[in-house]
């Protein structure tokens, strides 16, 4: 989804209102979606009610909205609707245009496919400054950041780094580092050159077969505090969404291979 994003000039998200909300779970299957309510603030006497519609947070909600859409596109007809397939994710939205035309040509088009099966859409957002989209700000996009004014992709630090930059002993367990490092979110591998990093320093944490909870020597923790600040500036690194502007076009992979990582690939595309 998101390689697919980084195509056209203008990109264009919306969500899917209460998307799970608007999905009816049938009478006869309410029962497994009880839950208990307390009929006071003393938390004394308890009802028991059920959902009468698909529940947020539950393992199979995903699934069943992703297939209550499907099955809505696949007998809808209309050009549009194979196209709407594959630019929905969940309860999100994403297509890409090459002309401001298109976009609003379709706009209207595609808010009719989806509100036939209750599901409105919101939250329209765009690099292009067409009425009716926000196009000054920064988006959340599948766990990454969407400045739509300069067009650019950057992944979001998580809180646990920025405790972690000003305090790293706090982190000195093989148990904190690997819920810190985990906790960076980079799906497309921007960053991978320097995360890659963080990665080998949690691989000697296994050779060395350290305890989950027992504090690391000055040795480990003054590595710790070198690779952080490598991590430091990490959000301020900005990609451009559209990979495919201009005539000339390169790819450039980095890979982690063999004993440690090897890249600086580029091939002429």
């Amino acid at each position: 989804m998101i390689i697919r994003f980084r195509e056209g000039t203008y990109g264009v998200l919306a969500d899917i209102s209460k998307a799970f909300l608007r999905i009816e779970v049938d009478e006869a299957d309410r029962d497994f979606c009880r839950f208990l309510f307390f009929t006071n603030p003393d938390m004394q006497g308890v009802q028991v009610f059920c959902f009468k519609v698909v529940l947020f947070g539950a393992t199979c909600s995903p699934y069943l909205l992703n297939q209550t859409i499907e099955h809505h596109l696949e007998t809808y007809e209309h050009p549009l609707a194979t196209k709407l397939k594959s630019a929905i994710y969940v309860d999100n939205l994403q297509l890409t245009y090459d002309h401001i035309h298109e976009i609003t040509v379709e706009r209207p088009q595609i808010e009719q496919i989806l509100s036939h099966a209750n599901m409105p859409l919101g939250q329209w957002t765009s690099n292009s400054s067409i009425e009716g989209f926000e196009h000054n700000g920064v988006r959340d996009y599948l766990g990454l950041r969407w400045d739509t004014e300069q067009d650019t992709l950057g992944v979001a630090m998580p809180n646990q780094f920025k405790e972690a930059f000003d305090q790293p002993l706090l982190f000195r367990t093989k148990r904190k580092i690997l819920s810190l490092f985990s906790s960076l979110y980079d799906p497309a591998g921007f960053l991978a050159p320097i995360t890659l990093r963080g990665k080998f320093f949690i691989q000697n944490l296994w050779k060395g077969k350290e305890r989950w909870d027992t504090p690391l020597n000055r040795d480990s923790i003054q590595t710790l505090t070198t690779i952080l600040n490598n991590y430091r500036n990490l959000d301020t690194l900005q990609f451009p969404r559209n990979a495919h502007s201009g005539s000339h076009h390169t790819l450039h992979a980095f890979y982690d291979a063999s004993q440690r990582g090897f890249g600086g690939a580029a091939y002429t595309v």
